[in-house]
């Protein structure tokens, strides 16, 4: 049971006096906390050195054997010739027959109101003969002409582990479509999920449990460094060993593995410094929360599975300079050793991190006091309010307000599932921009009538953004992060500084909706020059640019959502949009009709002194 906010003589403990009295200096502390804490959980003698916790993985840190150069110039030649011929799907498929290996193909299609694509996978499957077919690793390529090279080297390595004898795994070699939509309809068919939309044959081959995914997308013969993707739908990663035995292995062969553009200690002249840290823990935020789907690798969390790809990073011309197609060819078989070395699943290591350097993370203790910090910002907001109910009201307008946005979470979903907006971006984005601002609108229609609703509101609502800060933030950090950055000060400018009931707070909760935030954000980027919002700049009409992009990233976020079962949807359709009619609502009742908080056990004992 919680403890009561009262003594056993019935008066109110005096800390608790003392933190309503302050609650709302306490609220902005809390908040300037919060960026205080990243700032200091980002310098680089406060993070971990990265480490592998999985000792079996290091055997495989062994002198490698790879021998079939002449393969890889072979299969170069003839698979470029079979593209040109327009045979390359057959190629590969009888190229890995004649290996030996087991070949199947797998046909999809994608139909929605927004999008309509279809493509094939190619799969071969290496079984092991030690071993019974219980696990299996996964080396995955994207299949077009563009990423050639990435398909010859499939093959090689395919025509090279064909004669090693100490598989313990089997290992299947896909030769996806380009897109995370076909390497989706393939790991669907092969877990026997079913994703409305998206129709795709049943696998005529099977193996065992995946336990492990090497992506390998790189363009061109030569490169000067690796870029590691790890992020995933919803926030989840592969095992933190996992990225760490691909960095380590990259180190040995030469050339280096990145993160968010930094690299590995031993190829810089400098330490990281902590601007670095700071910089790249920004952009791990932004990508976990609005990119999600970064690789082929950002589907395979979904399902339980560790995916890190590896992707060829600046092109070079200068050969003596650069990492070939070779050397990732060794590349290749140390890390598949590695993995084949491990015992059970991946569980030693982390799987909630922040992976901000080849060389410092920060683990899941480290970054989650960030939430808690705004957590605390509305926990002091909500203690105020609740101290000034004096009885019990339904807060209609919370409650219908969270009503319609569940309304229209389900009509959106219903109309981009059923084909009734096809073919139209004038209905669609009527739909995903214009539905947001009618339920704003709405708001007009109904409001609070007395101060005890209002206080029940206001006292709900602290309450809600808390915890949907700190829900968010335990199945996807970053997400919760952003909520409170971005809602908790304007919440506490237009309910505790700014008077409600005035036309400026109005205003204020109108320019937090969340459509104008996104659309606004994107040149606060622009500003800032982060990724590629700086292009926003160059546009002629960055007005009409700007919404063009905030449309295509609701309809990419519902996408996600669909497809690749991603919370953001939901989490923006039932809960933020939820929240900004009910901020619209408390900033329109008066301020002047609203009490401070009152401790009545006091006011008894101070008459019965008098």
């Amino acid at each position: 049971m919680l403890r009561r906010l009262t003594l056993q003589k019935g008066t109110t403990p005096k800390f608790v006096i003392i933190l309503v009295k302050n609650s709302i200096l306490l609220s902005f502390i809390a908040y300037i906390g919060a960026f205080a804490y990243i700032y200091y959980a980002t310098d680089p003698s406060s993070m971990e050195n990265t480490r592998v916790s999985e000792n079996a993985f290091l055997p495989g840190i062994v002198t490698e054997r790879f021998d079939k150069q002449t393969s890889l110039s072979e299969f170069s030649k003839n698979l470029r010739k079979a593209f040109k011929d327009k045979d390359q799907k057959n190629f590969v498929m009888n190229t890995m027959n004649r290996f030996g290996l087991e070949v199947y193909n797998q046909s999809f299609s994608l139909n929605t109101p927004y999008l309509k694509e279809s493509g094939e996978n190619i799969y071969g499957i290496l079984r092991a003969e030690k071993m019974p077919p219980v696990e299996s690793m996964l080396l995955v390529v994207p299949f077009d002409e563009e990423h050639l090279m990435s398909a010859v080297l499939a093959l090689t390595m395919a025509d090279y582990f064909k004669n090693q004898v100490y598989w313990a795994r089997d290992i299947i070699f896909l030769f996806a479509h380009p897109s995370a939509i076909g390497v989706e309809a393939w790991l669907a068919a092969f877990h026997g999920h079913e994703i409305p939309n998206l129709y795709a044959n049943p696998l005529d081959g099977r193996s065992g449990t995946i336990v492990g995914v090497f992506i390998f997308d790189y363009i061109g013969q030569h490169f000067t460094s690796a870029n590691l993707k790890f992020y995933g739908v919803n926030g989840r990663q592969p095992n933190l060993d996992l990225v760490n035995i691909v960095a380590r292995i990259s180190r040995k062969s030469a050339f280096a593995s990145v993160v968010n553009g930094i690299y590995p200690q031993e190829f810089l002249r400098n330490p990281t410094q902590h601007a670095e840290l700071f910089h790249s823990f920004i952009e791990s935020v932004f990508d976990q929360t609005f990119v999600e789907i970064n690789g082929l690798n950002s589907v395979f969390g979904s399902y339980g599975i560790s995916a890190v790809t590896i992707e060829g990073n600046n092109p070079a011309s200068n050969r003596n300079r650069a990492t070939d197609i070779q050397d990732m060819a060794v590349f290749v078989e140390a890390c598949f050793r590695s993995l084949n070395n491990v015992l059970e699943k991946l569980h030693q290591s982390y799987f909630l991190y922040y992976l901000l350097s080849p060389d410092k993370f920060m683990s899941v203790a480290y970054y989650m006091p960030i939430a808690g910090f705004f957590i605390a910002a509305m926990v002091f907001c909500a203690l105020r309010e609740y101290f000034c109910i004096t009885n019990f009201t339904i807060p209609k307008a919370f409650i219908l307000n969270h009503l319609f946005a569940l309304g229209f979470y389900f009509g959106t979903i219903f109309l981009f599932s059923s084909h009734l907006l096809e073919d139209s971006l004038i209905l669609q984005a009527s739909v995903l921009v214009g539905g947001p601002f009618i339920l704003y609108f709405l708001t007009f229609f109904y409001s609070i009538d007395s101060a005890s609703e209002c206080f029940i509101t206001r006292f709900v609502f602290f309450i809600e953004i808390g915890l949907l800060i700190g829900a968010t933030s335990l199945i996807s950090i970053s997400p919760g992060i952003v909520i409170g950055v971005v809602s908790v000060l304007p919440i506490l400018l237009i309910t505790q500084i700014i008077p409600t009931g005035k036309v400026i707070t109005s205003i204020l909760a109108f320019f937090t909706h969340p459509l104008i935030l996104l659309f606004a954000g994107q040149f606060a980027l622009a500003h800032l020059e982060f990724s590629s919002y700086s292009d926003l700049k160059k546009e002629i009409n960055p007005l009409h640019t700007a919404f063009n992009w905030s449309f295509q990233g609701l309809l990419g976020c519902l996408h996600k959502h669909l497809i690749h079962s991603s919370m953001l949807f939901p989490l923006y359709s039932i809960f933020l949009l939820a929240a900004s009619s009910n901020l619209a609502s408390i900033a329109r009742f008066p301020k002047v009709l609203l009490h401070e908080p009152s401790f009545p056990d006091l006011e008894e004992n101070k008459l019965k002194t008098e």
